[in-house]
């Protein structure tokens, strides 16, 4: 009988031994599932999250998450986020780690979440692929949920090479496979990245020139996110306008008040003050267009008279620039130039008289110049004054010509009567 109960006993242990084995051999090779080790709370607190799936053309399978929550650290020290993975299945297996540069166990992290927010962060993940023998490598396919991905504040999620090469973008592809050797570490990473607004072409154009005194200055400011940003434009001229909780769209400045033949600098900063936090910051020049002179002077006024007789003559010249002009005066009967006369609004009419001193032709000659003393060529008018006879014999003439208009048409014409 105690031999019975002996042989009885020693089955049930190898039975229990068997199981034993049984149960270590068909471990399988996923982890436990992330919300048996976070506990709710946790999970409510992160922000985000997203689930990387491996898996390869046999069925084996393994999974890893990132995110970030508003306590989590970056790196160390340890937080209830940091979960190490568990001890790996027997062989074949895939097994997929994220590395935040912790202590072990937690060098091999189940979950890695990261502080929140933040402009860029990189994951380091780690794929590695365990056969039972041999060295076949193995087609591994990563694959994740884009509105998981979506729900970060980052603009940009790229699953990148371990040197930084770009492969997919997480926000679109859902999807990456590669040929992953045996035994051998494959070392991905997954870089997020916030865009600062960016600044679009400005009107008038950078480094434009002969542009006019007066304009409104121009850019496009667009956030890549859609999110309200703050932003300035400023001009070297002390002229200046800003805007906050803005939206896309194109900014503007008025400027006045310029200078001929001058370049002037404008500073445009943009903030993203409610995404990111990143400014965008660049300059511009441009170049106002230079002073044109007046048109040639145009003179109006007797071509011909009396020596000793005043005479009253008109000069007109226009301003393409609209500035106000001066005018000398050159009357060609030996007087000396006049000095600059004004200023006298651009196109308006300036009556001078004058006395020729001599007979004769004379040539009148007018010059105009701007405020900003351009130049104009000259203008010209020619002047005919004959001769005068002071004595009995013009008085008697003067009273032959009364007493008969219409005798001795060259001799009144020669004496200006």
């Amino acid at each position: 009988m105690k031999l019975k109960k002996l042989c009885i006993t020693t089955m049930l242990v190898c039975n229990l031994f068997c199981m034993s084995i049984f149960s270590v051999v068909a471990l399988p090779s996923i982890p436990m599932n992330l919300t048996n080790i976070l506990t709710k709370q946790d999970m409510a607190e992160a922000v985000w999250s997203a689930t990387i799936q491996c898996n390869n053309s046999d069925g084996l399978y393994d999974y890893v998450t990132f995110g970030e929550a508003a306590d989590a650290n970056d790196g160390s020290p340890i937080d209830t986020y940091d979960t190490p993975k568990p001890p790996a299945p027997i062989a074949p297996y895939i097994y997929a780690k994220f590395n935040d540069n912790l202590p072990s166990p937690y060098d091999a992290l189940f979950s890695d979440y990261r502080q929140y927010p933040d402009t860029s962060k990189i994951w380091n993940l780690t794929v590695q692929w365990m056969p039972s023998s041999g060295t076949s490598p193995s087609t591994i396919t990563l694959s994740w949920d884009t509105t998981e991905v979506d729900d970060s504040e980052y603009h940009l999620v790229t699953l990148c090479t371990e040197g930084g090469s770009p492969l997919r973008d997480m926000l679109v592809d859902s999807d990456y496979s590669f040929s992953c050797p045996a035994y051998v570490p494959y070392n991905f990473k997954i870089i997020c990245s916030n865009s600062p607004p960016i600044l679009g072409t400005p009107t008038p154009s950078n480094s434009s020139i002969g542009n006019p005194l007066e304009l409104t200055w121009s850019i496009p400011i667009i956030d890549p996110e859609g999110d309200a940003f703050s932003w300035t434009i400023q001009c070297n001229n002390g002229q200046t306008v800003s805007g906050a909780s803005a939206s896309n769209g194109t900014k503007s400045l008025s400027l006045t008040g310029f200078a001929y033949s001058t370049t002037y600098t404008i500073w445009v900063n943009a903030t993203d003050t409610a995404g990111s936090g990143l400014y965008t910051r660049e300059w511009y020049l441009f170049t106002t267009l230079g002073s044109q002179p007046p048109e040639t002077p145009m003179i109006f006024g007797p071509t011909n008279g009396n020596a000793r007789t005043s005479y009253n003559y008109n000069f007109v010249a226009v301003d393409p620039d609209g500035d106000d002009v001066y005018y000398r005066i050159d009357w060609g009967d030996g007087s000396a130039i006049t000095q600059w006369i004004g200023p006298n609004p651009s196109g308006q009419i300036f009556i001078l008289p004058h006395t020729f001193s001599i007979v004769g032709i004379s040539i009148v000659r007018c010059q105009a110049k701007d405020t900003n003393n351009q130049l104009s060529d000259w203008g010209n008018l020619e002047v005919t004054m004959p001769f005068e006879i002071h004595s009995l014999f013009q008085m008697l003439l003067e009273k032959i010509f009364q007493r008969f208009p219409f005798a001795f048409p060259l001799l009144r014409h020669l004496m200006g009567y």
